[in-house]
């Protein structure tokens, strides 16, 4: 138990290798229209990353480990194997009706009414787009208003100018 205690005042500390959010080409200009725009490859990588706690290990002793447990009377914990199962239910005249995962459909939430989507209208939503990183052109500093020009100088006051 003292072992447990001391582990807990240190973090787990889980190094990472880090994952470009962006790798691919900034353009600077348009280079169908111009001939002196300039096309670099750049990678992009996150700063920071939400942390999120450490998930609970799924755990059960094995059957000959078998503990028992007084409290209200006594209990028995038996090990075997942690297998997640999944069932989908819906509501059909009243009675809830187990389904295979198959049957479902996508539904999405439009206002109060539910619109369900097949697979084949699905991929026709989707938007084929390309990943891209590039700067358009540049303005006159007197042609921003300026609310658009108020940036966080990056020290801890966090002075605006």
């Amino acid at each position: 138990m003292a072992e447990v205690i001391a582990s807990i005042d240190y973090p787990r500390v889980k190094k990472v290798r880090p994952v470009p959010s962006y790798r691919g080409v900034l353009t600077i200009g348009d280079p169908d229209k111009f001939d002196d725009a300039l096309a670099i490859d750049v990678e992009r990588y996150p700063r920071t990353k939400r942390a999120t706690p450490a998930s609970a290990a799924k755990y059960v002793p094995p059957k000959d480990m078998e503990k028992e447990i007084a409290g209200e009377g006594d209990m028995t914990i038996q090990g075997g194997s942690v297998a997640l199962q999944r069932t989908y239910k819906i509501k059909r005249d009243g009675n809830e009706v187990e389904v295979e995962k198959e049957d479902l459909d996508k539904a999405y939430l439009y206002g109060r009414t539910i619109v369900n989507i097949s697979d084949a209208d699905l991929t026709v939503t989707k938007l084929q787009t390309d990943a891209e990183l590039g700067i358009i052109g540049f303005v006159e500093k007197t042609g921003v208003s300026h609310p658009f020009l108020m940036v966080v100088d990056g020290s801890s006051s966090g002075i605006w100018h």
